[in-house]
């Protein structure tokens, strides 16, 4: 059977009129109980709930009550709390199909009521947030505010949640063997504010939940158990549920605490923000379990249920199953790689390898890719395996799977380094007179490098002075596909003193550009330099 929608600590008031409900007429019920201020029905304190039918059709009001009297309430019921800690709550009565609110005081007595919150219209009924302190004394009012011959039900509920019991693990509640528990995570305190939570407990060391709670359960066999917050239906999910939950599952190993299963988002079928995990337990060990909802979800009530699991199911969601790489392992061809078992994470990251065959000698290729898909470059040129392992994050913390199997690529040959361009700069390159450096400027050729990490660029300038040609000086420079960039030559100081002998001087620039296999191309392009003296 579906457990009770709401929490601990949670009245569901379900007021609902059996017949008329008329503020004149004949009466066809008794004078409620809790008609009186002093007679309030109390809302538990204890980890239990129950639900209060009434019929205000009979209900009265007396002297001294707030909010009553003409354009007012003309008929009440008053129910009351006394809070445990600081929490917050709600009247919700939007389902009423008769006019309808509710007031929220703090205080003993009807002379000192001091009203917290202010009533909202939704419909008929109405809506009332509110919040508490530790030992506030909380009063409740609902009326009828409607006239004459109005008929219809009053529906409504009360929630209060104040911090829960059970919001550090050392406060941890019993869930039963083979059963469930309601609860909630509204006002629990998350791992960034609680350091208890964060020193026993290192799969919550890197983003922290925001609100989390424990329960401790001792396996009743040895059998796998889902555990579960998924409702029956996700008609059942309600408006003040919790969303975007998750929850971890540890044994006790006799020394620390160890993960045993993991339930991220997404696990129950059609409502994605609820979570399940499937633990392999064993008879008599002992079990804790965080139920949590993430920074960027709603907290609120949850249903936690424990039941057998079918042998085959067995896996948790974060388990670390390696990934399977497809697509074609050609030179530019794209391979991709799924998520192994991480299907629960919020983001993943993709560390590719390059393997030597048969091994897991790895290391990464060049620029360290992280992206789900891989191209494969033309250079090196193949007879190599590529790897990849992933690792899933979520506010939980982060999990990352063994290698997947390797993906051979095959052999074949790099092309050698391209150079296009003019053979010949027109006008005249100076040498600055006080660096003693000539700049070639960029873009002025073309290189083809398959290589990703690039090839090598080098230059040798050479001017002609009299009869002989003399080394001006050399320089390198990053060979990747592309525009060549500026290449800024160091002219000696003996060369320079040759060239300064003559005016201008022809020149012959010697580009090289060098693939990691040593594969290489040459350029010899004319030029005029000239010392640069005024």
């Amino acid at each position: 059977m579906m457990l009770q929608r709401f929490a601990r600590f949670l009245l569901l008031m379900s007021l609902v009129a059996t017949g008329l409900v008329a503020v004149t007429g004949p009466a066809s019920a008794a004078v409620p109980g809790n008609d009186a201020f002093a007679d309030a029905n109390a809302i538990d304190t204890d980890s239990s709930g129950r639900s209060v039918n009434a019929d205000l059709s009979q209900a009265t009001v007396e002297a001294g009550e707030p909010f009553t009297g003409a354009g007012a309430f003309t008929r009440t019921v008053w129910f009351s709390y006394d809070a445990p800690d600081d929490g917050s709550g709600v009247v919700d009565l939007c389902g009423s199909s008769v006019d309808v609110s509710a007031r929220v005081y703090t205080g003993t007595d009807l002379a000192s009521l001091t009203p917290v919150g202010s009533p909202v219209a939704c419909g008929q009924g109405a809506q009332v947030a509110f919040t508490f302190s530790a030992g506030d004394s909380l009063a409740f009012q609902i009326g009828v505010t409607g006239a004459g011959d109005t008929v219809g039900s009053v529906i409504g509920a009360v929630h209060v949640w104040p911090t829960p019991v059970n919001d550090l693990r050392g406060h941890a509640l019993t869930l039963p063997g083979l059963s469930g528990v309601s609860g909630w995570t509204t006002h629990a305190t998350g791992t960034a504010t609680v350091p208890a939570d964060v020193t026993d407990d290192p799969t919550l060391g890197t983003g922290p939940s925001a609100h989390t709670v424990w329960y401790d359960w001792t396996a009743p066999a040895s059998a796998p158990y889902g555990f579960t917050l998924c409702r029956e239906t996700a008609a059942d999910l309600g408006p003040y549920d919790m969303t975007t939950s998750m929850l971890v599952v540890q044994h006790w190993s006799g020394v620390t605490w160890d993960v045993v299963g993991r339930g991220a988002t997404g696990g129950c079928a059609g409502q994605p923000g609820l979570a399940r995990a499937v633990v392999n337990a064993a008879s008599g060990e002992s079990y804790q379990v965080m139920v949590g909802s993430s920074p960027s979800g709603q907290p609120g009530d949850f249903d936690l249920t424990v039941v057998p699991a079918p042998e085959d199911e067995g896996v948790d969601p974060f388990d670390p199953i390696v990934p399977v790489i497809t697509g074609n392992p050609g030179p530019g061809g794209v391979l991709t790689s799924d998520e192994g078992a991480l299907t629960g994470a919020d983001s993943y990251q993709y560390q590719w390898l390059v393997c030597t065959p048969g091994t897991t000698t790895c290391a990464p290729p060049y620029g360290s890719p992280s992206a789900k898909t891989y191209q494969v470059p033309a250079c090196p040129a193949g007879g190599y395996a590529l790897r990849v392992r992933v690792t899933g994050s979520s506010w939980v913390g982060s999990a990352t799977t063994g290698l997947s199997g390797e993906v051979l690529v095959p052999a074949h040959a790099c092309p050698a380094p391209a150079l296009a361009g003019p053979a010949t700069l027109a006008g005249v390159l100076e040498v600055a007179r006080r660096t003693h450096v000539l700049t070639v400027p960029a873009g002025r050729w073309t290189i083809g490098c398959a290589w990703p990490e690039g090839c090598t660029g080098s230059a040798v300038l050479k001017a002609r002075i009299g009869r002989k040609w003399v080394v001006l000086g050399s320089a390198r420079f990053a060979a990747v596909a592309g525009a060549t960039p500026g290449i800024t030559v160091h002219v000696t100081r003996k060369a320079l003193k040759k060239l300064r002998k003559v005016k201008s001087a022809k020149g012959r620039l010697h580009l090289r550009v060098t693939g990691p296999d040593q594969q290489a191309t040459t350029r010899v392009v004319r030029l005029r330099v000239s010392h640069g003296r005024a």
